[in-house]
């Protein structure tokens, strides 16, 4: 297991808008994936080996793991496995923030640099026009697998991921894509449960919270801050 790295990031106000069940009229699988991510997730770490798949992990998810022990928080780690990848591309740009180091991939796979928070809007794991906005933003641009014709040419059957965090960003397009966690890999049924799971986790945070019997600090709970009644 990796050290929690420290990093920034904007408060969430919940409304009320997920503070609801999942049913069948609810998002796909990869939408929820896309919103447990990006509401307040963080890029932690990537990895990959000599078969052509690529794993990028990402904390502060909210996905409900069950708590290792009974003083810590559940885990808020998922990775993104990608397999047969056909396009990996770092990106960055120039937006006037600072310290940023040349070699930050190179540092975010060492465990040497404070994760990145993912920014919720330039997030996707299903729109093919977002991926491509997020690539044409990018000012510099690296391939560690392919080149721009392998992205622009996805197809609907792809699987894909691009989002910045920050100033740095990725985009991958493979054949396929698994979420993963400490106990392996999870189905789409998963997703959706662990998400609504969450939920019911977060409601459970903020009454014990509010009434002297706390649970375990927990930084995805702390920033998704309820609406006052």
């Amino acid at each position: 297991m990796r050290l929690f790295c420290f990093f920034t990031v904007s408060m969430v106000i919940v409304m009320g808008c997920f503070d609801r069940p999942l049913t069948q009229e609810e998002p796909s699988w990869l939408e929820v994936t896309e919103t447990a991510i990006s509401e307040v997730g963080y890029w932690r770490w990537w990895t990959q080996n000599t078969s052509g798949a690529f794993q990028v992990e990402f904390g502060g998810v909210l996905l409900y793991n069950k708590p290792a022990k009974n003083n810590v928080p559940p885990s808020s780690l998922l990775a993104l496995r990608f397999e047969d990848t056909r396009c990996i591309a770092t990106l960055r740009r120039y937006t006037g923030l600072e310290g940023i180091p040349d070699d930050w991939f190179d540092l975010l796979a060492k465990d040497e640099m404070q994760s990145p928070t993912v920014i919720c809007e330039e997030f996707t794991l299903t729109n093919t026009e977002n991926l491509k906005r997020i690539f044409e933003q990018s000012e510099e641009t690296h391939y560690i697998v392919g080149q721009e014709t392998d992205l622009m040419s996805i197809k609907p059957v792809d699987a894909f991921l691009g989002f910045w965090a920050g100033d740095i960003g990725l985009v991958i397009v493979a054949k396929e894509m698994s979420p993963v966690t400490a106990d392996g890999d999870l189905t789409p049924q998963q997703i959706l449960e662990k998400y609504e799971q969450w939920w019911v986790y977060w409601r459970e945070y903020w009454k014990r919270k509010s009434s002297g019997n706390p649970m375990p600090k927990d930084y995805a709970c702390e920033v998704t801050i309820p609406l006052k009644e």
